[in-house]
């Protein structure tokens, strides 16, 4: 089955997981991955994925807007990675973030862009929650584009500095998937890992929708 995508338009709600302790990175080995296609640039700091905390236990992986828009990810206590890719509106693009010891590595459609060293926990551990597509109050962050195949995956790094080639169908649940969303038409909020988390949407002046539009089926950027 192709999976599909999930809408927003930038100034609606986002997607949230429940909170809990398995969503806690501390100081583990992690893939953060999934398709992410801008449409449209009307915010400052639009999320991608976030655990929505404040301060130095927050992480975000987001498409940083202005005049140096990049892919960003890091935490506040961490050092920070951009990619090298500016996306462009319009265009798929398959982001993963994982972290091997204390060795970070973002990949844009399989290639490294960037890599930092951290030993320290990345987010204090402890129970977390998961926002996609908005952090977890501020509307700056809404993000304007579509996504899917949204995976995280806790206790395993899925990929190290060499290139890779993106997933040419759904992701599936991995061994230590926390949480995966794929957004196939019938059900596109489900939680597809074993977990199989209640996932939430919420709405600000909309509400995230579904999306026939896949990169499964156009072709993503090289």
């Amino acid at each position: 089955m192709i999976s599909n995508s999930i809408n927003t338009t930038g100034n609606q709600g986002q997607v949230v997981s429940p909170a809990s302790t398995v969503f806690g990175l501390g100081t583990s080995n992690f893939t953060i991955e999934g398709y992410f296609k801008p449409t449209a640039k009307t915010n400052t700091n639009p999320i991608l994925i976030s655990n929505g905390n404040f301060g130095s236990n927050k992480w975000q992986l987001n498409d940083r807007n202005g005049s140096n828009t990049k892919f960003d990810f890091g935490a506040y206590s961490a050092s920070q990675m951009s990619s090298i890719t500016t996306p462009v509106n319009g265009t798929w693009y398959y982001i993963s973030v994982t972290r091997n010891g204390s060795t970070f590595w973002m990949h844009v459609n399989g290639t490294q862009e960037a890599t930092f060293s951290n030993a320290g926990s990345i987010d204090g551990g402890g129970s977390q929650t998961i926002y996609f597509a908005k952090d977890s109050s501020q509307n700056v962050t809404s993000w304007n584009g579509q996504m899917t195949n949204m995976r995280i995956v806790i206790g395993t790094a899925l990929y190290g500095a060499a290139t890779y080639t993106p997933p040419r169908s759904p992701n599936t649940a991995v061994a230590n998937t926390q949480v995966l969303i794929n957004a196939y038409p019938y059900q596109p909020y489900q939680d597809l890992s074993p977990n199989n988390w209640t996932i939430a949407v919420t709405t600000v002046s909309g509400q995230p929708s579904w999306s026939a539009n896949s990169p499964l089926t156009s072709q993503y950027s090289q």
